[in-house]
């Protein structure tokens, strides 16, 4: 394993470049604050629903949150288009 300079073996730059300098992410892989505020809702919902018995719509706990972004999926026939290795 190479190890970089720096706290956490070179962690703390890589970490603080993501941060102020943010790579294109194309396939949509980090979470933004919707996606982070659906995942609470999906628990919450989730224990609403154990202690009613009935389904739990998110958009009744949140109204107007908005969904968060998802890459376009391909068809089950497509390849799956990967990142350059490097």
């Amino acid at each position: 394993m190479k190890e970089g300079k720096g706290g956490h073996g070179g962690g703390d730059a890589v970490l603080l470049d993501e941060f102020s300098y943010p790579p294109p992410d194309r396939y949509i892989r980090a979470a933004d604050g919707r996606a982070g505020a659906a995942s609470i809702l999906t628990g919450i919902a989730a224990n609403h629903s154990t202690h009613t018995g009935k389904p739990i719509q998110i958009a009744d706990l949140a109204p107007g949150l908005k969904r968060p972004d998802h890459p376009v999926m391909p068809a089950n026939t497509d390849a799956v288009p990967m990142p350059p290795r490097g």
